[in-house]
Formats: structure tokens, sequence, C-alpha cells
């Protein structure tokens, strides 16, 4: 999809008050993808400072390891894989080879995570420089498989499919992000990416 859809898609994002969302839910996960994407680029840039003899900063990783683990995999992750992804195998509009792909990236990206969250935390510099390598290449590959092959045919869903996703997806919020708005959340993306930005 194109740079303007997607950033228009989080602007919508970001204005729509929690108990009263209207975007359509293909246009919601597009949003996300603008703010993982900066994020990704974040990451790249401060692992390639890492490699030129930079300090593993552990206030960078930990805000990494947070939107990264309670944003991308407790919210995004689950708002595709419980509510988007069955909807569209239900109504046909989604391939079972494309399902079992997209859980297998899933997966992937969710083992990274992990072991990037113990790289961070035994404070291994080549660990963390190693993953994030991985991690970059598979979730930007990724998105765009999903941007073309999911998010794409999610517009091919009944009126009822997305209101009954609609609700699902603000309740996955609701329990992934604990209380944080989805400004809390940009600002922490944000915050990601100036500081790999300033270095």
């Amino acid at each position: 999809m194109s740079p303007s859809v997607a950033e228009g898609a989080l602007q919508t994002w970001l204005a729509e008050a929690a108990t009263q969302r209207q975007q359509p839910p293909h246009l919601e996960l597009l949003a996300e993808h603008v703010l993982m994407t900066g994020v990704l680029s974040a990451m790249d840039r401060e692992a390639a400072t890492m490699v030129n003899g930079g300090p593993l900063r552990l206030e960078f990783w930990q805000d990494v390891v947070d939107f990264n683990g309670n944003f991308v995999h407790l919210s995004h992750r689950v708002k595709e894989e419980s509510h988007l992804i069955p909807a569209m195998l239900a109504a046909g509009v989604l391939p079972a080879d494309h399902e079992q792909a997209i859980r297998r990236e899933h997966q992937a990206a969710k083992d990274l995570t992990l072991s990037l969250c113990d790289g961070v935390g035994e404070g291994d510099w080549e660990q963390v420089q190693r993953l994030v390598s991985l991690y970059v290449f598979r979730m930007r590959a990724h998105m765009s498989h999903e941007e073309s092959s999911l998010l794409s045919h999610a517009t091919r869903l009944s009126t009822a499919a997305l209101a009954r996703l609609r609700a699902g997806f603000d309740a996955v919020e609701a329990a992934a992000l604990r209380g944080r708005s989805r400004l809390e959340i940009r600002r922490l993306a944000e915050r990601i990416s100036s500081a790999s930005a300033t270095r």
C-alpha cells in the first residue's frame, strides 16, 4: 500500500477514541506497520552503531523489547492470528497455505524477540547485533508479505465480519496495553527512533 495511505491510516489510528473506533481492520493493522517500520529502522541503526564500537545501551534496547514484546506480539500479532486470519479463512478469502506461512513468520519473530530479551538482559552486544539483523530482515519481509496477501484481501470481508473484527481488535488491544494509550505507544516508538537517530 502507498505511503500516503499508510500515513493516513496512522493518523486515524491515533485520533480514534478507544470506545468509538471505526477504522477498518486492515487499515488499523497497516497503521501499526508504520510504527513498527520506524522501530525496525531504529534497531538497524543502533545495531550498526554497536558494530562500529558503540556501547550496548540498555535503556534503548529495553524500550525496543517493550515495544516488540508488549505491542507487536501481544497486540498486533494477536489481532491477526486470533481474529483477522480466522475471519478470512471462514469467508474463503485467505488460502490455508498463506495462513500457515504467516503463523510461522509470527512464531519466528516471537522467538527472536525472546532471544533478544535474553541478549539485552545479559549485556551481550554481539548476540543483540546478530539477532537484530535477523529480526529486522524477517520482519520487513513479513510485513510486506502481509500487506500484499493478508491486508489487501481483508477488504473482501462482510460488514458483519468487519464489525466482529472491530470488537475483537478492541478487546485484544485493551488487554495487551493494560491502560496504556495509543499515543503512549506512538511516543515509545518515537523515543526509540529519536534515540537511535541522535547518535
